[in-house]
């Protein structure tokens, strides 16, 4: 059951370019990595699995108790706690800090973004990297006004998305997730900011810009892409 290699949840939820992507980032175990809002914990629990020094953190106690009984070996290395909250939190330096899983635009302001993007990087060592993700807002709010309510490589066996338009401009998507975790449903729903790549970086001072945006697949970013995925190489 704690064996993450024999969950199939990891690859229909996550996808399996994304961990790649991730991987990548770090040099051999066992090397230090931090995953804000770790949700069900199975890229941390694959990493540890793999000998690294893997921590996640995540605020939602469901997806924490679930996590734990689906990875026992998670154990201390599974903190709860908030975004905002994650320097106070974890003081090792860190070869890689990301926060993966569109978790970012459920933050109360783009300024607090901006806030846990530099958080993740101060944790990093010199030549680390910190890597974020989100939904492409503009895509979505043009595919939703469409009828599509569902992205199209996003419904799997574990988790549906779905989202309608609300009437702010600020956070135009109202998004709701279901989560399948051994025969559990967890529901989550919550309003979107409108964050893209031009915001992201506006939001940066400068000498903080990112090395990198595209798609896990490596893929450069474009106006139709469904993710925005965003990698930093700390100096």
């Amino acid at each position: 059951m704690d064996s993450p290699q024999s969950q199939p949840v990891f690859c229909d939820r996550f996808d399996e370019q994304r961990y790649e992507f991730l991987r990548a980032c770090l040099p051999k175990p066992p090397a230090a990595m931090l995953e804000l809002c770790c949700q069900d914990g199975s890229t941390v629990a694959r990493l540890l699995g793999e000998g690294y020094e893997a921590n996640g953190v995540e605020l939602d106690p469901g997806l924490i108790r679930l996590a734990r009984e689906r990875f026992p070996l998670l154990g201390h290395h599974l903190i709860q706690g908030e975004m905002l909250e994650v320097f106070d939190l974890v003081r090792s330096p860190l070869a890689l800090a990301c926060c993966c899983g569109n978790r970012l635009p459920e933050l109360d302001s783009d300024e607090d973004v901006a806030s846990v993007i530099l958080q993740l990087r101060d944790l990093a060592w010199p030549g680390g990297y910190v890597v974020v993700d989100f939904f492409n807002v503009n895509h979505l709010v043009k595919s939703v006004s469409a009828g599509v309510s569902k992205l199209e490589d996003q419904p799997t066996p574990s988790m549906r998305r779905s989202w309608k338009l609300t009437e702010s401009t600020t956070r135009p998507l109202q998004e709701t997730t279901e989560m399948k975790l051994d025969g559990k449903f967890h529901r989550r729903s919550r309003s979107l900011l409108m964050l893209n790549r031009r915001r992201i970086e506006e939001l940066l001072p400068e000498g903080v810009q990112p090395e990198f945006f595209g798609g896990y697949d490596g893929s450069a970013w474009s106006e139709d892409s469904p993710w925005t995925v965003v990698r930093f190489r700390c100096d």
